[in-house]
């Protein structure tokens, strides 16, 4: 009897990612088109750049097309990368940056010499 042999192909990588500030110091906002084809999820992880490191990863359904990153740093860098996940394999967007916006000051005095 011949073996029955299955595979899978490499699923597209999401497009036009995107990431914007909503003007805040503490969220940003990610975007991105539907790629072609089937995906099991997607895994968009997001950095800091200010930190030099991998601060969030959140596993998303196939159908997902944004995510709000909530309680950031304010007045910090970071950047996005959305894969997308079929089986074993995975395809990513581009990386893309933002800045949060940063805090403005607090308690100024003027005084006068």
């Amino acid at each position: 009897l011949p073996e029955n042999i299955t595979g899978c192909t490499v699923p597209a990588a999401p497009t036009n990612l995107s990431l914007t500030n909503p003007g805040s110091s503490s969220e940003l906002y990610t975007s991105w088109n539907k790629p072609p084809g089937k995906r099991d999820h997607y895994h968009v992880t997001l950095y800091s750049l200010s930190t030099q490191g991998r601060i969030q990863v959140q596993t998303l359904s196939p159908d997902a097309l944004n995510i709000t990153w909530t309680h950031l740093e304010a007045g910090s860098k970071f950047a996005v990368q959305v894969t997308a996940v079929k089986g074993s394999l995975e395809a990513s967007s581009i990386n893309v940056t933002q800045w949060t916006y940063p805090l403005a000051p607090v308690n100024l005095t003027l005084s006068s010499p």
